[in-house]
């Protein structure tokens, strides 16, 4: 797994990350970047999705990473600073999917988990993009 991340990231991300898009100020880079629902469609085809969240259940998207395994990609992905996101493994989506994974229940697995896990846009008032905060209470 970390060599086809590497792989991934040195044919896509880094080429990215250097492309004159960025223009010569370097790392103020314009957000939303116009190529990440590309990189990140890319990623989820090679199934280097959700690499961060052991224990996925079969019909859940994702590799299901021990700790150990996803460690190496993790320092892989942070070489290029939003790197992360085009797998589905950024912060605070990760902690939020992380939590509903070990203690929600299955109503809100299905209201909340499912679309972190497969990054579909959901209703306002349920995840702020960007500056994001779940807003649900566990249990």
């Amino acid at each position: 797994m970390p060599w086809t991340a590497l792989a991934y990231m040195s044919t896509m991300m880094y080429l990215e990350s250097t492309s004159a898009a960025f223009g010569p100020a370097g790392p103020a880079w314009p957000f939303p970047l116009s190529f990440m629902n590309d990189l990140k469609a890319l990623a989820k085809s090679e199934d280097l999705w959700n690499l961060f969240l052991p224990g996925l259940r079969q019909d859940e998207p994702g590799q299901g990473l021990s700790n150990l395994d996803y460690a190496p990609v993790a320092e892989i992905m942070g070489r290029v600073e939003w790197a992360s996101e085009a797998f589905n493994c950024s912060a605070p989506d990760t902690g939020n999917m992380e939590l509903l994974h070990l203690f929600a229940t299955p109503e809100q697995s299905e209201r909340w988990l499912k679309p972190l896990l497969e990054q579909i846009p959901l209703s306002p008032g349920h995840i702020q993009r960007g500056r994001r905060s779940l807003r649900i209470r566990l249990g």
